[in-house]
C-alpha cells in the first residue's frame, strides 16, 4: 500500500519554485528597467513630457545616485519578495504535489486518498475530475471482484454453462468500457471465446480421467478395439 503524505511544508519543489522565483523577479526587473527609460531618457521625455529631455537626464542621474547608496534597503525588499514568491508558488507547486501523491497511491493499488487541496490552492478544478475517476476505477474493481467470485463459485459447483456465461458476461461488459493504448498489441478475446474456455474448466472430472485413460492407452488396443 502507498503511504498517504500530508502536505505540510511550504518549500514542496525546489526546482519549480525557484523557477517562478526567478520569472516573476525577471518581469519585475524588466518592468522597473522600462518604466525608467521610458519615464527619464530620450526619446520618450520629449514625446511625453513638457520638460525637456536634459531636466529628465538630471533628475534620473540624481535619482540613481540616491537609490544606489540604499542598497540595504533593496537587499530587504527582495528578501520580502522571496517570502511573497514562497506563499505565492506553494499554491501552485503544492497541488502539483498533492496530485503526484494521490496518482502514486492509485498506482500502487492503493484507492483510499482523495484529491483535496487546501482553500488557498490553485487548480481546484481538478479534484471532481480525480476524484470521480477514483470513484469509477473503484466501483469497477469492486464489480470486478464480485463477479469473478460468482464465477469462482460456479465453477467449483459445476454449474450449468448458461449461469457461468452470465458471469462472465457481467465481467466482459465492465472491461469493455475501458479503451487501452496498448489493445492493439494484446489479445483480445470475445464473450464467446471466454465462455469456451470456462466450459472446458467445468468438465466432469471423470471425463477428463476418462480422456486421459484413452490417451494412455497402447496401439495394439486402440487396434483391437476399433476392430
Amino acid at each position: 500500500m502507498a503511504q498517504y503524505i500530508r502536505r505540510r511544508r511550504k518549500i514542496i519543489n525546489v526546482a519549480t519554485q525557484s523557477q517562478i522565483f526567478v520569472e516573476t523577479f525577471a518581469q519585475v526587473l524588466i518592468f522597473f528597467i522600462l518604466t525608467t527609460f521610458i519615464t527619464y531618457l530620450r526619446p520618450f521625455t520629449g514625446i511625453f513630457s513638457s520638460h525637456s529631455a536634459l531636466e529628465h537626464e538630471t533628475a534620473f542621474e540624481t535619482f540613481l545616485s540616491m537609490n544606489l547608496s540604499k542598497w540595504p534597503l533593496f537587499v530587504v525588499i527582495v528578501s520580502f519578495l522571496v517570502i511573497l514568491n514562497i506563499l505565492f508558488s506553494h499554491r501552485i507547486a503544492g497541488p502539483i504535489y498533492k496530485i503526484k501523491m494521490v496518482i502514486n497511491a492509485y498506482k500502487a493499488k492503493d484507492f483510499r486518498p482523495r484529491m483535496t487541496l487546501r482553500k488557498t490552492d490553485y487548480f481546484k478544478g481538478i479534484i471532481p475530475v480525480i476524484n470521480d475517476m477514483r470513484n469509477s476505477l473503484s466501483h469497477d474493481i469492486e464489480s470486478l471482484k464480485i463477479e469473478t467470485m460468482r464465477a469462482q463459485t460456479l465453477l467449483q459447483q459445476g454449474a450449468e454453462q448458461k449461469r457461468l456465461k452470465k458471469s462472465l458476461d457481467s465481467i466482459a461488459e465492465i472491461l469493455e468500457q475501458y479503451q487501452l493504448q496498448s489493445q492493439d498489441t494484446m489479445p483480445s478475446f470475445s464473450r464467446e471465446q471466454l465462455a469456451k474456455a470456462s466450459f472446458r474448466q467445468t468438465q466432469r472430472p471423470d471425463d477428463e480421467a476418462q480422456d486421459l485413460d484413452d490417451s494412455e492407452e497402447p496401439d495394439e488396443l486402440k487396434g483391437e478395439k476399433s476392430n
